[in-house]
């Protein structure tokens, strides 16, 4: 077959060069494979193959031939020489004059010929193939249908890859409940990776309570933290998916008081662990809105007391508190 196909590419180069530089058929022949001098035109496909055909099981051993095609008014001439020496020559119907595809199929029965002739010179010795009868060419061949490929849905991998990790970064806004004596605002920046299912990332956020009366005082609060996350994906439905979050953080937890006979500022490490839920979905391929619910629960209660005469005030936060985070995550 790879001769088969190297001849078809080569039978149809030399008709095309033939078609617009014709040459002289008095020249001598070279020694081995096909010179088309010249083809004006082309030959009927059925008497192009039938010749072919009767030339291949006549001249099967012959292992040095040339075919020298030329034109003789409106007949196609093949000449055929062995060695040098005219053996000679077929003369084909009078081709129409709206070749079209009949040009190329003349180039097709030539290459088969090529092909026969290719396999006869490459061992003398060996069986000549069995030759098939020359079988019905369509006149237009329509290429086979390539199966459509599935468009991916944004945040989708192909099927059967290794799932590839791609980088993230996130802004978000945040709240939390009883992280601080009172209800906190803020927000945050991450950066990570993330596949289809599986979600890391390390990121830097800020809270500031309310501030809030406290006695005869205020008392203002603060929550600078480093935090990281890992998240799987658990359920997935067109563009939106759903997964669990286990993370740390890490960071300063302030609380200052003012309005009293001493004002007074605590500054306290503040470790904790968060477990939660995290809800995405998928705006484009590269943009999604996602949304973080968590639960966070603090290593050690902090808290601080403010003595106000007789009186001893106190500011704490909550054994346990909430987490809630908002905003864009752009995939790259």
């Amino acid at each position: 077959m790879l001769r088969v196909g190297r001849a078809v590419v080569l039978a149809l180069m030399w008709t095309a060069h033939a078609a617009a530089e014709p040459q002289s058929s008095a020249a001598e022949p070279e020694e081995g494979g096909l010179h088309v001098t010249s083809m004006d035109g082309c030959p009927t496909a059925a008497a192009m193959l039938r010749e072919i055909e009767r030339f291949r099981l006549r001249r099967a051993d012959d292992v040095r031939l040339r075919i020298v095609l030329s034109r003789e008014g409106e007949d196609l001439v093949a000449t055929i020489y062995r060695d040098g020496h005219a053996l000679g020559e077929r003369r084909f119907e009078a081709p129409p004059r709206d070749c079209g595809e009949q040009q190329r199929l003349a180039g097709l029965a030539l290459a088969i010929m090529l092909e026969r002739l290719g396999a006869a010179s490459g061992s003398a010795d060996s069986p000549a193939e069995p030759v098939a009868p020359p079988m019905a060419i369509a006149p237009e061949v329509t290429p086979p249908r390539l199966p459509a490929i599935p468009r991916e849905k944004p945040g989708s991998s192909r099927p059967g890859s290794a799932s590839a990790w791609a980088r993230t970064a996130a802004a978000y806004g945040a709240s939390s409940v009883a992280l601080m004596p009172t209800v906190g605002f803020g927000g945050g920046l991450s950066l990570g990776a993330s596949t289809d299912r599986w979600a890391v990332e390390l990121g830097a956020e800020g809270h500031r309570g309310l501030a809030y009366s406290l006695g005869l005082g205020m008392v203002d609060s603060s929550l600078l933290a480093i935090s990281v996350k890992g998240c799987a994906s658990v359920v997935s439905v067109a563009r939106f998916r759903l997964g669990g979050c286990l993370g740390g953080l890490l960071g300063r937890w302030q609380v200052r008081g003012r309005g009293y006979g001493k004002d007074v500022e605590t500054v306290q490490p503040w470790v904790a662990a968060s477990v939660g839920l995290r809800g995405s979905f998928a705006i484009t391929a590269s943009i999604s809105l996602r949304v973080d619910a968590d639960a966070v629960v603090p290593a050690t209660r902090q808290s601080m007391e403010v003595r106000d005469g007789a009186s001893t005030l106190r500011a704490s936060s909550a054994v346990a508190g909430v987490r809630m985070t908002a905003g864009p995550e752009l995939r790259f």
